[in-house]
């Protein structure tokens, strides 16, 4: 026990002065005279006895009365393990996980994590009475959590927080913690407690984590009801190219979390809010696994998807949202190098309507067509080189897609910086040329082209000028050799052909095949082969948007009411775009530059919240054991918590029980006194 003001323990010398009084009492007896006091010597000896016991007792009485209002006065303390006597001001910073993975149910009870969460805080906030003063931390890492509140705030504040789709890694929590805690009140006693789930991927950052020595971590994790739950942790297209009027596939791949088989689970896919396909798929437990659909639609422009699957309890993860922009025609620019373009090229891209054909020499080529361009198609010349390659390798670069046709002579000498190996091929015999292999099409680059694909098919004649090393062979020779390879180049694709695409050199352009070949280098195009559908999580988002926003008109991200003003970057054909993670919520954003949708972006639940696995018990108490200022509290009772907490660092005042003695000491001296003759 402790005194929070020891000068008041002086006082005990006021304890002298009843003592006084009663041994130097002046008040003396009268004599009464009687005529025989021989009968009443007995009795008179009894009085005289009972008397000074007496005395005595009201002597005690009124020393430990005067002591109890001196110990009361001196404010006792019974001090817990960890508490702190001095009048410093205390600051308790509580942290909500406010992430979707919150919405479980806790063990025995129907109340979400995040609701005991909340009235844990508010039963701590009011049971403490030490002068304290409160912060409150969710994901939402705004400017607001600076603030300081009262208890009576705190429960305003704590009723207004919802769920967050962005969820901080608990050791990035504990950082910003510490330095709101510091900034608006530097000299309180911290005191950080983290109320969360403890989901593995969030809360392993805590074990590398520089816990400071003058601060108290307290951590509290909630235990959740064991559920089941399936999630959808991709979706993508079969082809980039959404084809109107003809059958499209979209994959998706489930993940299953539990440790039960799923059967007959409903999945759902719609288009523009309607539903256009469904089927019931089987997971076996922890299985992930790969399906796809089968839609079509005749719609273009920007669209909005969403792939719906009937899971529950768990339901925030249900629905992957996804858009893209369906355009009616591919756009595909052609540089030759002679004054006539190729006729086999230009009729059999003309012949197809989802193709708008652009042409034009090689030396003509400007900057800015290449911006909406999805496949560049340049037939080689010797002296090919300077601005304009610098313009092509910076659109491949960027995300495009580039077809290189050989005209004649070696491979032009650029490519080899490019990484792409070619060399001048053997010269054939007149009347001699190389068949291409059935097998290629087995290629994953004619997925889909074709119902029914045999060995037996007759294939075309080439005769190569170049021999293609280190690519993606699509087409074979009979020789092994490459007819058609593909090359990566940073984000974009180069595409080499081995022979020019005249008659002379290859029978490819009466061929069947000649079509589909062309086709699919555009339809592939890595600039549009892609879903706008992102994480709610990611900091930022690179997209194929070639604006420059003018600083006087900013570039702005809405949905509905909300609208956010960002400060993009362009990078070549893309723009880098810095996102408000800790505001976004699941669904539909326009990407807008004045009056002009740029884009329409998808964002989805972080996919690791779906995963459900919370760090064990046994490992958060290791953390606790090996430091000293770091503290776990089991289970999820309010009261539990209250009464642990204050056990440990709050000092129970005493002061109450010593004026209760005091009025007790001077109630059995009236009694004494009164009752007592």
């Amino acid at each position: 026990m402790t005194f929070l003001n020891p000068s008041f323990l002086w006082a005990f010398a006021l304890l002298l002065i009843p003592l006084a009084l009663h041994l130097f009492n002046l008040h003396r007896p009268r004599k009464v005279y009687f005529t025989n006091v021989r009968y009443l010597q007995q009795l008179e000896t009894q009085t005289k006895a009972m008397r000074k016991l007496r005395e005595w007792l009201v002597l005690l009485c009124r020393m430990f009365f005067l002591a109890a209002l001196v110990m009361a006065f001196a404010r006792p303390v019974l001090p817990g393990e960890y508490a702190e006597s001095g009048h410093g001001q205390a600051l308790h910073s509580f942290y909500i996980d406010n992430s979707y993975s919150m919405q479980r149910p806790g063990v025995g009870s129907d109340l979400n994590l995040l609701t005991q969460a909340k009235e844990q805080v508010t039963a701590l906030s009011h049971s403490l009475n030490t002068g304290g003063r409160f912060q409150l931390l969710s994901n939402a890492f705004d400017s607001r959590e600076a603030q300081i509140y009262e208890a009576d705030e705190l429960s305003e504040a704590l009723a207004a927080m919802r769920f967050s789709l962005y969820r901080p890694a608990l050791g990035d929590v504990l950082r910003r913690q510490e330095k709101l805690a510091r900034k608006r009140l530097p000299h309180a006693r911290a005191h950080l407690f983290l109320f969360s789930d403890f989901q593995k991927n969030s809360a392993a950052s805590l074990f590398k984590y520089t816990f400071q020595k003058d601060i108290h971590y307290h951590l509290v994790p909630l235990q959740a009801a064991p559920v089941a739950n399936v999630s959808i942790d991709s979706v993508w297209l079969g082809a980039p190219f959404i084809q109107n009027n003809s059958t499209n596939t979209l994959y998706f791949k489930l993940r299953n979390h539990s440790s039960r088989e799923v059967r007959q689970l409903p999945v759902q896919l719609f288009l523009q809010d309607r539903a256009i396909a469904g089927k019931s798929v089987d997971l076996a437990a922890g299985e992930s696994r790969t399906f796809s659909v089968e839609f079509s639609s005749n719609e273009s422009g920007w669209l909005r998807g969403r792939l719906h699957i009937e899971d529950t309890p768990i339901t925030f993860d249900n629905d992957y949202y996804f858009s893209y922009n369906a355009r009616r025609r591919l756009q595909v620019l052609y540089l030759h190098a002679g004054n006539e373009p190729n006729p086999y090229l230009m009729a059999a891209y003309n012949a197809e309507p989802q193709i708008q054909l652009q042409h034009k020499t090689f030396n003509t080529l400007n900057e800015d067509e290449l911006r909406e361009v999805d496949l560049l198609i340049v037939e080689t010349h010797a002296n090919m080189g300077g601005t304009p390659i610098e313009r092509i390798r910076r659109f491949v670069e960027e995300g495009g897609s580039l077809a290189l046709i050989p005209a004649q002579g070696a491979p032009p000498a650029f490519l080899s910086s490019w990484g792409i190996q070619l060399t001048q091929a053997a010269t054939l015999p007149p009347d001699s040329s190389l068949q291409l292999r059935a097998e290629s099409l087995n290629h994953p680059f004619f997925e889909g082209v074709f119902s029914k694909k045999t060995n037996s098919t007759v294939m075309p004649l080439a005769r190569p000028l170049w021999i293609c090393k280190g690519g993606d062979a699509i087409l074979k020779m009979q020789n092994g050799e490459a007819f058609l390879s593909m090359y990566r180049l940073q984000s974009g694709k180069v595409y080499v052909f081995a022979a020019p695409l005249q008659s002379q050199y290859t029978s490819l352009v009466k061929h069947a095949l000649f079509v589909p070949v062309l086709y699919r280098m555009a339809q592939t195009a890595p600039q549009r082969a892609l879903l706008y559908a992102y994480r709610s999580n990611e900091r930022s988002l690179l997209l194929p948007v070639g604006v420059q926003p003018a600083a006087d008109r900013p570039l702005s991200l809405r949905r509905e009411q909300e609208e956010w003003l960002l400060t993009p970057q362009l990078l070549g054909k893309r723009l880098r775009i810095d996102l408000p993670t800790e505001s976004l919520q699941a669904g539909f954003y326009a990407l807008t530059y004045a009056a002009d949708t740029l884009a329409l972006v998808a964002f989805n639940v972080p996919a690791e919240e779906s995963d459900m696995e919370t760090v064990p018990a046994d490992s958060l108490a290791a953390l606790a054991d090996s430091l000293p200022n770091v503290h776990v509290y089991a289970g999820n009772e309010q009261q539990a918590l209250v009464q642990q907490y204050r056990a440990q660092f709050i000092a129970t005042p005493l002061w109450k029980y010593f004026i209760v003695a005091a009025l007790l000491f001077l109630l059995c001296e009236t009694l004494i006194i009164r009752l007592w003759k």
